[in-house]
């Protein structure tokens, strides 16, 4: 006792209603004595959730992910645990994610070129309450490379050649080109074949005695990868 009042302070109350009582111990001459019940309730501490991607601007088939802070509004204190669930376009990337040291980190993931929105949800815990947060991630289409190679080369007169070509999204973007190759020899097209698994041949027999230049133009036809041209093969 401090005059005729005593304090104490307690920090680690769980949620709900709690009852709470006083007893003096007897000094003295005065007699021991208790106090009524006194009901106190504790509510759940709020939280905020606040939301970034490893890469605001992204390329189509960039592995991304996307990281939750989430943090106690004072005056609550203390480290929240619980999940995080992260969406694009409200579709799940993973599963939830449990959080450790007040952040979760999503699943890598690869997204389209488009605008997204990605949110991540935080479950609560026993103690803190969920919340949640938005972010837009842009992503742009990716840039390519054609190579093209023929086969056999040299050839002989009449005799017939296979050209091949190759399209490859450039460096951090992933996955596989779709479309289309036209070919060219010596500046006349000779093709157009639909690229398969990212490749496209066509055969010529009609090669006359010297040297051709052949190239080969990716002409796009996936929104997520945009046109290259090869050198000369």
């Amino acid at each position: 006792l401090v005059g005729d009042t005593a304090t104490l302070e307690v920090s680690d109350l769980l949620p709900g209603n709690h009852d709470v009582q006083a007893t003096y111990n007897r000094n003295g001459d005065l007699a021991r004595s208790s106090s009524a019940t006194l009901t106190h309730g504790v509510e759940l501490a709020d939280t905020s959730v606040t939301l970034e991607s490893s890469n605001p601007d992204a390329v189509a088939g960039e592995p991304l992910t996307f990281s939750a802070q989430v943090s106690v509004v004072a005056p609550g204190a203390g480290q929240p645990t619980g999940t995080v669930q992260f969406a694009a376009d409200g579709e799940p990337i993973g599963a939830p994610v449990a959080v450790s040291n007040g952040v979760a980190v999503s699943p890598a993931t690869g997204l389209d070129a488009g605008d997204h929105v990605i949110t991540a949800n935080y479950s609560g815990d026993n103690r803190f309450a969920g919340g949640s947060a938005m972010i837009d991630q842009e992503v742009e289409s990716a840039r390519t490379t054609t190579a093209v190679t023929t086969s056999p080369n040299p050839s002989v007169v009449g005799q017939p050649v296979t050209v091949t070509a190759t399209v490859s999204p450039v460096s951090p973007a992933t996955g596989t080109p779709e479309g289309a190759i036209r070919f060219t020899i010596d500046g006349a097209v000779v093709g157009i074949v639909d690229l398969v698994d990212g490749e496209a041949e066509i055969e010529v027999g009609t090669l006359e005695r010297g040297n051709h230049e052949v190239k080969a133009q990716y002409l796009s036809g996936d929104a997520n990868f945009r046109p290259s041209t090869s050198t000369t093969a």
